[in-house]
């Protein structure tokens, strides 16, 4: 593989033997990437590159700024109002990423440059600080309002905050950290009131405004509420 530059941007040149032209791409792993024909004269490609400078800038720009989310510099969680300092050390011989709590700093070590490593450590950690935090504080909710459940289960759902199966198994998204703690206990709130009524049905609102006056404005904040998630957290 050969690597060029044209004015500011370095980019790598793949041969193909089968490619039919030249293809060009930019990705967060390899970053700007050519493939050719192979024979293809290198000043072809250079013009080529540099006619595509534009939107080859933008897209660097876009992956930088998803770099940045997805290596934060600190993590906040609203929802138990604890904040950590996140800092990064590099370890060239190891091959994977490992991430220490040591008082409100985290410290991530290893290969942190590869984002799937990164945010895997780091959902890890945050499913951790779930079953530590949420799980308690659903005891404690469920006692409040004398409504048992029968099983806490803290997980990376994608779309909901959280379900509550037949049995009673509640399940809670561990990105209810990331909220206030008036919509944390909410989603609480709400799944215990499904085990007296597991649908919405009427009966269900009814009993869920018994125990939560101000249901209708929390329901609602919470179905905005993702975009306070990181992008870290999202991903699975």
């Amino acid at each position: 593989m050969r690597v060029r530059k044209v004015g500011s941007i370095t980019y790598s040149i793949k041969d193909h033997w089968n490619a039919k032209q030249v293809r060009l791409r930019v990705t967060p792993e390899r970053g700007v990437e050519v493939t050719r024909p192979k024979g293809f004269p290198l000043r072809e490609i250079d013009k080529f590159v540099r006619s595509h400078r534009e939107g080859i800038e933008e897209a660097l720009e876009a992956y930088e700024e998803q770099r940045q989310d997805l290596a934060p510099d600190d993590v906040v969680l609203h929802a138990i109002g604890q904040k950590w300092t996140v800092t990064y050390n590099p370890e060239s011989n190891s091959p994977g990423c490992s991430l220490h709590e040591n008082g409100d700093e985290l410290r991530i070590s290893g290969d942190y440059e590869n984002t799937d490593l990164l945010t895997e450590v780091l959902r890890m950690w945050l499913s951790g600080k779930g079953r530590q935090h949420l799980v308690p504080w659903l005891n404690t909710v469920s006692d409040e309002l004398d409504l048992p459940y029968a099983m806490a289960i803290v997980r990376g759902q994608k779309t909901r905050w959280g379900s509550c199966s037949g049995r009673k198994t509640i399940s809670l998204n561990r990105n209810l950290l990331f909220l206030d703690p008036s919509l944390a206990r909410y989603v609480m709130v709400h799944e215990l009131s499904h085990t007296e009524h597991l649908d919405h049905s009427v009966a269900f609102w009814n009993r869920l405004g018994e125990l939560e006056p101000n249901y209708l404005s929390l329901d609602k904040a919470t179905k905005s509420a993702h975009d306070l998630v990181p992008t870290w957290a999202r991903m699975e």
